[in-house]
């Protein structure tokens, strides 16, 4: 539960969709689930689950472990992080936000008859 209302009061800063927040929700109390055992928790595709998968793994909310299953295919198990790396990796993550931010201003700065 801890999780949760750390992660509710983030949402807004780093733009988590409802999916994302529900993904983190069937996630919190410590399981380790597949795409498709995440899909059917939220009722949405495991497309749609998987690209919001991505997301939240580049936003440093996830981790993800290989496993192999009882069919012999590949696939990943995918877990909340703890809260402090939670907080290190938005940290970082914002720190980038910022520093693209910076990018687009000096090449605004950059280019002529613009101030």
């Amino acid at each position: 539960m801890e999780h949760i209302r750390f992660i509710r009061k983030i949402s807004p800063i780093i733009g988590l969709s409802k999916t994302d927040f529900e993904i983190i929700v069937s996630l919190s109390e410590g399981q380790k689930l597949l795409v498709s055992e995440i899909a059917q928790h939220i009722k949405r595709s495991k497309r749609h689950v998987y690209q919001r998968l991505h997301s939240l793994l580049e936003k440093g909310l996830l981790e993800r472990e290989l496993e192999v299953l009882k069919n012999k295919r590949i696939a990943y198990r995918y877990y909340l992080r703890s809260i402090r790396s939670i907080a290190e990796e938005i940290r970082i993550y914002l720190l980038k936000k910022i520093a693209e931010l910076d990018d687009i201003v000096m090449e605004q700065k950059r280019v002529p008859g613009r101030v």
